[in-house]
């Protein structure tokens, strides 16, 4: 048996089941694609040393130009040769045809005899290197005797000196989890690592990467299936995790698969989806790899996972000639491999434990009223600041009939270069429903540091800023409740650390003690209507303002200004609001360049506190929307209603 795959079984594996069959083609037409992919031409980043970027001034980026331009380019480079070489050979298994080969060997030839480099630093500790040694690995097992013997034993020595040089990187890290461990990253780099490892007859260094992550799974997944580093992410962290873990079930290492907590991050996986265009509520770009979800189907027994496995679309983004191009997904050919039939699909929907959830470690709740691809959605983040989970404590994202109606916005990250100039941007300001106090605005919640302060899993090494204190479904009605009181009263460094750090420079500007207290809850009503209610209590003389950010749709006011309209193409909304400082309430659109569409409420009287309530109605664009409420700025009664649990009486009047 090859690496991961048994080469011998493609045909009869694809002659299993019509599903097996429509797996196999996926396959051929992705490797068929990558014929016709150029192979990136050859790559010299020159000595490691012409790129370190020197101590750079407060306030920017730590890396040269030069070395972003070159990371780019290897990102490409080594990103598409990890998929030819397992997608090109797989195909040449299952068909026979030369060409595939062929072509195979020309993306080894030009990584192990023209490339003098594999990355822009020649470093482990980015994924160039391990990728690179993965995919070369990947082909020679692969290929077999259609590889020259001249070239597997250069591409040999490549890989050997590449391991030696990440683990002599790694250090004593592999044997201990350190925090920063709790990173996609780290995972990502240890599973082509280890695949390396175990082609070149390594075993014991792939035990020890076993062990490992026998120890960093508690660290990063918790017991609700939720992942610490920034959620979107865990399907990037498993992309190579997997297939390393089959590896090493065959070379006699553990099951880490059978672990439990990756049978609830398989569930969470699944609750986390945006219905509709199936798409991650928190990362919008995120990566989908279907066989994922069917290989932790087939291990878990979980039958909505294994429908969602079957339900989602096989393409995602990749750089082709100076644009980004949806193509068939990486991992194709894993599909067919991992299908077991036995494992009914059954959808979402019919399982109960993908409703209304409250995941603890991430600080998420998640509110739904049914599971299917016209459902209305509605998520809450407030908890522990940690790994690369850049929300504002507060947002609110919501998904109407298959469009983001609140929530992050599409920001163009064509490239690398772009996601460092929008940092400080990202670093603050950047949710759907978020407070401002005298207009500068909320940080994100994530303390100064670029790796995460978890001592393990649900515990961070500073108090959470934020935290949800209940989440819970009844009769149609579901809500969910946070106190975002200490989110907004203390954003000073020293607060944060008790000693003096430097502030990013996103930071700049915030005041300690903003709001003495701040409350908020969300109601998703009988798949109709969005609830906010936020009751903020401020110091004397501070002005509180309020801003609706990032929806993804237009938004038009009304000429009575009692209320908002927000128009898709799959869902609008009309917006209502309602306070008990009338008198204060100002509303306004308001546009930024970069920030996105916005609604704007100030409270414009110096009040020491104010309770207001958002409704927003939901409908499809070819609906009517309820009747307005005769008194202009009142809540329809039937909102009233629903919103009973989630107000002290004295806000409705009762």
């Amino acid at each position: 048996m090859s690496l991961i795959l048994d080469l011998t079984r493609i045909g009869e594996n694809s002659r299993r089941t019509p599903q097996h069959g429509r797996f196999h083609v996926r396959a051929l037409a992705a490797a068929d694609w990558m014929l016709a992919y150029p192979i990136p031409p050859a790559l010299d980043s020159g000595p490691p040393k012409m790129l370190k970027a020197v101590p750079p001034p407060p306030g920017v980026t730590p890396f040269s130009t030069d070395y972003l331009i070159a990371h780019e380019a290897y990102e490409v480079a080594t990103f598409a040769y990890l998929r030819a070489a397992s997608q090109l050979s797989f195909a040449f298994h299952a068909t026979g045809q030369a060409d595939f080969a062929q072509r195979a060997v020309a993306w080894v030839e030009q990584f192990v005899r023209v490339m003098p480099h594999w990355g822009p630093q020649a470093s482990g500790t980015d994924t160039f290197m391990p990728r690179a040694m993965c995919a070369t690995a990947l082909a020679c097992d692969w290929l077999g005797e259609a590889l020259p013997p001249a070239l597997r034993a250069q591409a040999r020595l490549r890989v050997e000196h590449a391991l030696d040089q990440c683990i002599s990187e790694w250090g004593a890290g592999i044997a201990k989890p350190l925090p920063e461990h709790v990173n996609n990253h780290w995972w990502y780099n240890l599973s082509l690592a280890g695949i390396a490892g175990l082609w070149l007859g390594r075993r014991d260094f792939a035990l020890r990467l076993g062990e490992h992550f026998e120890q960093l799974i508690p660290l990063s997944i918790g017991p609700d299936g939720d992942y610490i580093d920034k959620p979107g992410y865990l399907m990037w962290a498993y992309r190579w995790a997997f297939p390393f873990w089959l590896a090493l079930e065959q070379a006699g290492g553990p099951r880490l698969l059978d672990h439990p907590r990756i049978g609830a991050s398989a569930r969470w996986l699944v609750a986390m989806q945006a219905p509709g265009d199936l798409g991650w509520v928190d990362w919008p770009r995120g990566f989908n790899y279907p066989w994922l979800y069917l290989l932790m189907a087939a291990r878990h027994r979980l039958p909505a996972v294994q429908w969602m496995g079957l339900a989602l679309r096989e393409r995602m983004s990749v750089r082709h000639e100076a644009s980004w191009v949806d193509v068939m997904c990486a991992g194709a050919e894993m599909n067919g491999q991992v299908y077991d039939e036995s494992v009914p699909a059954i959808h979402p929907r019919e399982d109960g434990c993908l409703r209304t959830r409250h995941y603890r470690a991430t600080g998420w709740a998640a509110l739904r009223d049914t599971w299917d691809d016209n459902a209305v959605s509605a998520f809450l983040h407030a908890g522990p600041a940690s790994g690369k989970n850049y929300h504002d404590q507060g947002q609110v994202t919501l998904l109407a009939f298959g469009q983001r109606v609140l929530g992050l916005p599409l920001l163009p990250f064509d490239n690398y270069l772009s996601v460092h100039a929008a940092a400080p941007f990202m670093m603050s300001n950047q949710s759907g429903f978020v407070a401002e106090v005298e207009g500068v605005g909320q940080a994100s919640g994530h303390y100064p540091h670029e790796s995460p302060l978890v001592a393990e899993i649900g515990t961070v090494a500073q108090t959470p800023l934020a935290r949800l204190t209940a989440v819970k479904s009844e009769s149609g009605e579901h809500w969910a409740t946070a106190d975002l009181t200490r989110a907004y009263q203390d954003f000073s460094c020293e607060g944060l650390w008790g000693h003096p750090v430097q502030a990013p420079p996103a930071w700049e500007g915030l005041l300690k003690n903003r709001l003495a207290r701040f409350e908020r809850r969300i109601a998703l009503v009988d798949g109709a209507w969005l609830v906010i209610v936020d009751h903020l209590q401020s110091h004397p003389g501070q002005p509180v303002r309020i801003s609706l950010r990032h929806t993804t749709v237009e938004m038009r006011i009304s000429p009575a200004t009692t209320h908002v309209d927000l128009a898709g193409d799959l869902a609008k909304a009309r917006l209502w609001w309602w306070s008990d400082q009338p008198a204060a309430l100002s509303v306004a659109p308001w546009h930024h360049s970069e920030l996105g569409r916005m609604l704007q409420l100030d409270v414009t009287a110096p009040v020491e506190q104010v309770n207001v309530i958002w409704a927003l109605q939901l409908a499809r664009p070819d609906a009517a929307f309820a009747p307005a409420p005769a008194t202009s700025g009142a809540l329809p009664e039937a909102l009233q209603l629903g919103a009973r649990h989630l107000v002290v009486p004295s806000l409705l009047g009762t």
